[in-house]
């Protein structure tokens, strides 16, 4: 039962989400000219990167923490907690830094600088709320990112009252919405009795970030793969073309936050039972092959409805998002494909191989962006993300592999005849349109129960101990 309470609020989480990172982002798409979107990215994407920053990979690490007694646990959060605030202050110079000597005019500054700080409150919140995670309270976060999600609502439907489109007042709500966020996840923490927060020294906060710092070097760095072509695309392009191109990557986000759930829930739980190899195999196969079959379901049905997903999304300013579809695809089906490898090395204490493998990532799509951006624009700097991507995906796989079997259940038979079946549907009598894209969905939703039920008949059969795993 609790498992089941469990995979609820997570998906509770990845819904509300969904309408705070991505809804909102389409949302002001709509709203301004593409170039202002284009402005609007840069200053996402810092506060993104002062998030990151400030979660310093301490919410990964916390979920390995289930393995500990309950004192050592809180030690551990009150170092980190520490910790944060000593990197707070550092991010903080450092934005008014780049504010300083960034040429960006005033306006922009301003979004940026908003932005930037919103980031803080959002960050320290995530942290109290995902501490919640190791004892299987996993309702804390949804509830936190519920109430964040309501005051957003409320206050863009005061904007739209007041026809504004002004994207200062577009930060300032995201503002007030994460720190309504963040007192919700203070107070939660500070009156749950599961946890205390020890008088912890700088030496202490020192060690946690020096062994949290394999974690932060993923975590940013696996982010700058997306990112770090937008800041090359502004420097080398302009607005207009960074608005376009985020405007797909937005698209590769959204798909991707169902990655996150699994992530957040298999990883506390393999790192509790890694040693148990045999189980472990089993658990993750399964999870491999469910992640195989849902991407593909995903990739088509981007393919064959681009164009409508582009209209609902945005508008037919970015209709030219349809020559990239097939990098932004691809993208999409690497990294699904990259999330049990990534589960395993960080459930195995391999993250520092993370760590490596973005950093190696991150310069082959630094040096591919200044050699094919120039050269092809927008292509170049999805093509350079294409294949940094492919890098990073080759190093997991290697060594995930060499500690888990975890590709020996894939149900190929069934993967293939979904395939054919779905391209002849797609090809021969859906058109593009938001009516055979709303069929699609539901024939999407029925080949996921078809396919858990060849699961639960012919698994079994062959494996007697999944009845006791699952």
């Amino acid at each position: 039962m609790i498992i089941e309470k469990k995979y609820y609020s997570l998906i509770g989480s990845l819904l509300v989400k969904v309408l705070l990172n991505v809804f909102v982002v389409f949302y002001i798409a709509k709203k301004v000219s593409v170039a202002d979107f284009g402005v609007f990215s840069i200053a996402f994407i810092i506060s993104s990167l002062v998030t990151l920053c400030l979660d310093y990979g301490f919410n990964l690490k916390a979920l390995q923490l289930t393995r500990n007694d309950i004192i050592k646990i809180n030690q551990e959060i009150s170092s980190m907690l520490v910790a944060k605030v000593i990197i707070m202050f550092l991010l903080i110079f450092c934005l008014f830094g780049f504010l300083a000597f960034s040429q960006y005019n005033h306006s922009t500054k301003l979004i940026i600088l908003i932005l930037g700080l919103s980031s803080l409150p959002n960050s320290f919140g995530i942290f109290f709320l995902n501490n919640f995670k190791i004892i299987n309270r996993f309702d804390k976060e949804t509830f936190g990112y519920l109430i964040q999600g309501t005051v957003l609502i409320l206050c863009l439907a005061m904007m739209e009252i007041y026809s504004s489109n002004s994207l200062v007042h577009y930060a300032l709500i995201l503002f007030i919405a994460r720190t309504s966020f963040f007192l919700y996840g203070l107070l939660s923490f500070f009156t749950n009795q599961s946890f205390t927060i020890y008088l912890q020294g700088f030496n202490e906060a020192i060690i946690s970030l020096k062994t949290a710092s394999s974690y932060a070097t993923h975590l940013i760095l696996g982010a700058l793969i997306i990112y770090i072509d937008t800041f090359i695309l502004s420097y080398l392009a302009n607005f207009h073309d960074v608005g376009i191109y985020q405007s797909g990557m937005r698209i590769i986000m959204a798909a991707l936050l169902v990655t996150v759930i699994i992530s957040d829930a298999f990883i506390p739980e393999i790192s509790r039972i890694f040693n148990d190899k045999s189980k472990v195999n089993i658990k993750l196969s399964q999870l491999f092959d469910s992640i195989l079959v849902f991407s593909f379901l995903v990739v088509i049905t981007l393919l064959f409805y681009n164009e409508t997903i582009i209209l609902i999304l945005f508008s037919e300013d970015y209709l030219i998002l349809g020559e990239y579809m097939i990098y932004i695809i691809s993208i999409i089906f690497l990294r699904y494909i990259g999330v049990v490898p990534g589960i395993i090395l960080t459930s195995g204490n391999r993250q520092e191989i993370r760590a490596k493998a973005v950093s190696y990532s991150i310069l082959c799509s630094v040096l591919l962006n200044f050699f094919l951006i120039p050269i092809l624009g927008i292509e170049g700097a999805f093509i350079s993300s294409l294949l940094a991507h492919i890098l990073l995906n080759t190093i997991y796989i290697f060594h995930a592999l060499h500690l888990v079997s975890f590709h020996k259940r894939i149900s190929f038979i069934f993967i293939f005849l979904m395939l054919i079946c779905l391209s002849i549907v797609h090809s021969f009598i859906f058109a593009d349109t938001k009516i055979f894209l709303f069929f699609s969905i539901l024939i999407n939703i029925f080949s996921l129960f078809v396919y858990s039920q060849y699961v639960d008949k012919h698994r079994e059969k062959s494996n007697p101990f999944l009845k006791i795993y699952k």
